[in-house]
């Protein structure tokens, strides 16, 4: 199945599939068609239609330059109304596109060349294994344009290189090139430009299992990926028993203001999030500030 009129290319050779991002005269910038296009491609994946590899890829030197900024510009000009209307659908769409990839029963390898920014880099964190090309360059992007991030990248980018680097990342517009992002762990491979599509064929060719042993069932939907699971349930009953008991939040009542709160107590923005149970990527409450008690002088009792 080809769209060229849209700027996506979904092609089947046996088990792989490759996913081709095709608008290089705007080095694959996202626009509504192409935010269609794409959602409709991996849409197609899903279920029983699902091959036994993904390859999600550029046809030109970039991957993805991130939204249509020209075009957003254009619609601004002409009606505000319309232009918000149609930025509701990209990133409705740029959202379910995501979501769907990381559902998806195959493993998913990106091709990173060029340039990856904004949603850019959420496709190829999206992705299971991402090579890069020496020339790559990865950019959070969001912040230079004022906007929040979409497709995810608050919620992979902490996960793949660190809640230091990824605030770096997104707060201070800073961008990583190939080597930085092996080192980072953001990328597991670097290879020559012209050499990119060979590594991704390489790998996709690999002794991957059939589609239907790596699903889960549909009890356990924490994770729908068992290759890329951290963290596996407990196995003994005793063990499951205490992880089903439900448990009050631990934040509001060890942050609570207590009566040894005395004049060297300090106060400091808290993290909206549950360190056991994120839910808000690189978000935090930065106004609400609660009173933390004097820490107790010598050995505990």
């Amino acid at each position: 199945m080809s769209d060229p009129t849209c700027g996506v290319l979904l092609e089947h050779d046996g088990p792989i599939a490759r996913l081709t991002l095709d608008r290089p005269a705007s080095r694959n910038s996202l626009d509504l068609p192409l935010a269609l296009a794409l959602r409709d491609a991996v849409r197609s994946l899903e279920g029983d239609a699902a091959p036994r590899v993904l390859i999600l890829r550029s046809s030109n030197a970039h991957f993805m330059a991130g939204g249509d900024v020209r075009r957003f510009d254009a619609l601004l000009q002409d009606s505000p109304a319309a232009c918000q209307a149609e930025l509701a659908r990209i990133i409705g769409a740029a959202n379910d596109t995501v979501a769907r990839l990381t559902r998806l029963p195959c493993p998913v390898i990106g091709l990173v060349g060029g340039s990856a920014a904004g949603f850019g880099l959420s496709l190829a964190l999206a992705c299971d294994l991402t090579l890069a090309a020496e020339d790559a360059r990865f950019l959070f992007a969001y912040g230079a344009i004022g906007a929040t991030p979409d497709g995810g990248a608050s919620w992979h980018l902490p996960r793949r290189i660190g809640l230091q680097r990824a605030l770096a990342m997104a707060l201070l517009n800073t961008s990583l090139d190939a080597a930085q992002a092996l080192a980072a762990g953001l990328v597991c491979q670097v290879v020559p430009a012209a050499e990119l599509d060979a590594a991704g064929q390489r790998l996709a060719g690999g002794n991957w299992p059939p589609a239907r042993a790596r699903r889960r069932p549909a009890s356990n939907a924490c994770c729908a990926r068992p290759w890329t699971a951290i963290w596996t349930p407990p196995s003994t009953p005793k063990r499951q028993a205490f992880w089903r008991k439900p448990r009050a939040p631990i934040l509001p009542k060890a942050y609570a203001p207590s009566a040894n709160a005395g004049p060297r107590a300090s106060t400091r923005p808290r993290p909206e999030f549950h360190p056991r149970y994120p839910s808000g990527g690189l978000r935090t409450q930065a106004a609400c500030t609660q009173v933390l008690p004097r820490r107790p002088s010598g050995r505990p009792q």
